[in-house]
C-alpha cells in the first residue's frame, strides 16, 4: 500500500470514528427528552419495536456494506471495473429479494410476533417497522460502493444523518 493510500485509509477511519462517536452521543442525548415527550407508554412501544428496526439498520448500514465494499475494492484493485459493477448490481438484486421477503414477513406475521412479545397492540407498529427493510438495498449498496472506492465521507454523513433523523 502506498503512502498516499495509507494516509487516505487513516483519514477515512478517523472520519468514520468521529461520525460514530457523534452518533452515539446523539443516541444517548435523545432518549430522555423522547421519554418525556412520548411518556412511559410511548417509550415502552419504542423499546419493544426498536430492536427490529435496529436489526434492519445494522444490516443496511454496517453488515452488507462491509461485504460489498470489500468485494468492490478487491475487483477495483485488480483493475476489474466491469466485475466491480457486477458485484454492485448482483448485491442490489439479492438484497432487494431479501428485503421484500423480510418486509412480507413483518406484514404477514406481525400479529403472531406481537402475540409472542406479549402485546398484540404492537402489530401495526411491527408492520410499519417491516417497511424499513425495503431500504436495505439502497442504503447497503450506496454505502458499500462508496467504501469500496475509498470514499468514507458519504458513509460518515449518512451515519450522522441517520441519528439526526431519529432524534
Amino acid at each position: 500500500m502506498s503512502k498516499s493510500n495509507h494516509s487516505q485509509v487513516v483519514k477515512g477511519a478517523l472520519l468514520l470514528s468521529l461520525a460514530a462517536l457523534f452518533a452515539k452521543v446523539l443516541s444517548a442525548v435523545y432518549r430522555i427528552p423522547f421519554q418525556n415527550l412520548a411518556g412511559d407508554y410511548g417509550f415502552y412501544v419504542y423499546q419493544q419495536t426498536y430492536p427490529f428496526y435496529g436489526m434492519a439498520m445494522i444490516l443496511a448500514l454496517y453488515g452488507f456494506p462491509v461485504v460489498i465494499s470489500r468485494q468492490v475494492a478487491e475487483k477495483k484493485a485488480l483493475g476489474l471495473n466491469k466485475e466491480a459493477k457486477d458485484v454492485v448490481r448482483n448485491a442490489f438484486v439479492g438484497l432487494a429479494l431479501f428485503s421484500v421477503v423480510a418486509c412480507l414477513f413483518f406484514l404477514l406475521c406481525a400479529d403472531v410476533l406481537a402475540a409472542f412479545i406479549g402485546d398484540t397492540d404492537l402489530a401495526p407498529l411491527l408492520r410499519l417497522v417491516g417497511l424499513g427493510f425495503l431500504f436495505i438495498p439502497i442504503l447497503s449498496v450506496f454505502r458499500g460502493m462508496g467504501q469500496g472506492e475509498g470514499e468514507m465521507g458519504p458513509t460518515a454523513l449518512s451515519h450522522v444523518g441517520d441519528q439526526l433523523v431519529r432524534y
